[in-house]
């Protein structure tokens, strides 16, 4: 009896240890919303849009294999375009950009939607070499956008430059994107750039946060990269306004997920229902 009782203690221990590394590397969630606009052109179709954040490759959870299924993920979704909200390398030190450089340009070759790749650039892309994961992107069909937007269907999508490492400018990008016609978007690696939003920009994309990476019962997560409104998944802001903060697909520091899985969004943008 003592042995059984001691076999189900190590298995129970040993389950705590492994849950939270297959959760790092399952396939990720695909979250759905679908998002109306009142200034959509008359007789347009609907779009769907896959958004995906923190790629965060050359971690063990971002190697080719996995990698390669969080590609055949987004591309199941079927989306008319895929938009990529930044870190797309894991760590920061010098060189690590090159390592996973020819990874990027690969994954992001992958990529199937009829309206393309639109991406932007995060932290750690900055911290290590924003000019050799810029490359990578634009090798791989990306247009990348910083600081700035185009139109992609009937969407107008502004790009923000990273805020976290001071290179992101809100009011270029809110120009930029206002001054092009159709329902708009914003697009920023981390969130909370609503607030000095015009209420014509409907929808902000982001990532950054993980969601919290690990998120205790109880106890919640035990470190923030954002406020905690911003943490994770549909955030409105009661001016009919919505923020999606994404969970990402990869991991930052340790491999390791518990509470908060990786996920992808599949937004519907069309019409706004009368």
């Amino acid at each position: 009896m003592r042995r059984l009782l001691l076999l189900l203690v190590a298995i129970v221990a040993l389950g705590f240890v492994a849950l939270p590394f297959w959760g790092a590397y399952r396939t990720p969630v695909v979250r759905r919303l679908s998002v109306g606009f009142p200034d959509w052109p008359a007789g347009a179709a609907p779009i769907r849009v896959a958004f995906a954040s923190d790629l965060h490759l050359g971690n063990i959870d971002g190697r080719p294999g996995r990698t390669a299924r969080v590609i055949a993920a987004i591309n199941a979704t079927r989306p008319d375009l895929v938009i990529l909200g930044g870190d797309y390398v894991a760590d920061k030190g010098p060189g690590r950009a090159e390592d996973v450089a020819g990874a990027l340009t690969a994954a992001v070759r992958g990529l199937r939607a009829p309206l393309g790749v639109v991406a932007v650039l995060g932290n750690h892309d900055h911290e290590t070499n924003a000019a050799v994961v810029s490359r990578a992107l634009r090798a791989g069909g990306a247009m990348l956008v910083v600081n700035g937007a185009i139109t992609r269907g009937p969407l107008s999508i502004g790009g923000i430059d990273d805020m976290v490492t001071g290179h992101g400018s809100e009011m270029v990008t809110r120009a930029a994107v206002q001054a092009l016609p159709g329902p708009r978007v914003m697009v920023s690696h981390a969130p909370n750039v609503i607030y000095g939003l015009p209420t014509d920009i409907r929808l902000v994309l982001a990532g950054h946060t993980h969601c919290g990476q690990v998120v205790l019962p109880l106890i919640g997560a035990p470190w923030e990269l954002s406020e905690p409104r911003y943490r994770c998944g549909i955030v409105p802001s009661g001016k009919g306004q919505t923020t999606i903060v994404s969970a990402g697909t990869g991991t930052s520091i340790v491999p390791v997920r518990f509470g908060a899985p990786p996920d992808i969004w599949l937004v519907t943008m069309g019409p706004a229902r009368r």
